[in-house]
């Protein structure tokens, strides 16, 4: 095997990140609910709405939510889908899933949840048993994305579909410098007074930043073996919905 060049260092694999630093979600949680409706001025619970309602159109009755935090997406999939949907959230900090039991356990059918501790790249389900994987605001702080994505695809039906609702750089050249002033000051500012977490939300704004170009994203999307994807812009572009199903192999 040829040596790399000390001109040429390895590069990482597509999809790699650093993902968010270790305990940083566990540290926002008891303000993280309040703190996404004042950064994202009430939208995010309407963007979730129609993350959860791309799922009507999937061919079966278990969904898996990964990155489930709070339980947001949960909560939106239950109104959505009905009581005779199975639905099961995944996350690897203990304190956001703690919180989502609290919240879960306030709802109608708070029973028919089923809460997991586990990590995105190493899910711990069967091959091929849901039919609809869905994750919101998510995907961006995971430390491999392809692995992540590559996981979704072995868990979902051959006829599943995957629904990604991910925070992103508006593309207009007029409201992205708005965007950054808001992003890069504001919301640090705000959740700092609120939760004490002003780095947590710097971290933020700078994984929207490096998050790929829809173009981009959809590339990572066939790689791990998805179809072409359909992409949704939200908010003037603040967020977008890929929604795509496993490509026949």
């Amino acid at each position: 095997m040829p040596l790399l060049s000390r001109a040429e260092p390895p590069q990482p694999r597509p999809g790699a990140t650093e993902g968010a630093p270790p305990g940083l979600f566990g540290g926002v949680a008891r303000r993280y609910d309040l703190l996404n409706r004042l950064i994202s001025f009430g939208q995010d619970r309407r963007w979730r709405r129609k993350a959860a309602a791309a799922c009507l159109s999937a061919n079966g009755r278990k969904v898996l939510d990964v990155g489930t935090g709070t339980a947001d997406q949960l909560v939106a999939l239950r109104k959505a889908l009905g009581t005779e949907t199975h639905l099961i959230g995944v996350d690897s900090e203990k304190e956001m899933l703690w919180r989502a039991k609290q919240k879960l356990a306030r709802s109608p059918n708070g029973h028919a949840f089923r809460l997991c501790r586990a990590d995105a790249l190493h899910l711990p389900f069967d091959d091929g048993v849901f039919a609809a994987v869905t994750m919101a605001f998510a995907i961006r702080n995971f430390s491999d994305r392809l692995q992540a994505l590559a996981e979704a695809r072995r868990v979902l039906a051959p006829d599943g579909l995957l629904v990604i609702l991910e925070a992103s750089v508006p593309q207009s050249k007029l409201f992205r410098p708005f965007f950054t002033l808001y992003c890069r000051h504001l919301m640090p500012a705000i959740a700092g007074v609120l939760a004490g977490q002003r780095a947590a939300y710097r971290y933020l704004y700078d994984s929207i930043l490096s998050f790929p170009s829809p173009p981009e994203f959809c590339l990572l999307l066939r790689q791990a073996s998805f179809g072409v994807a359909k992409v949704l812009s939200l908010g003037l572009g603040v967020a977008r919905l890929f929604t795509a199903s496993p490509q026949n192999r």
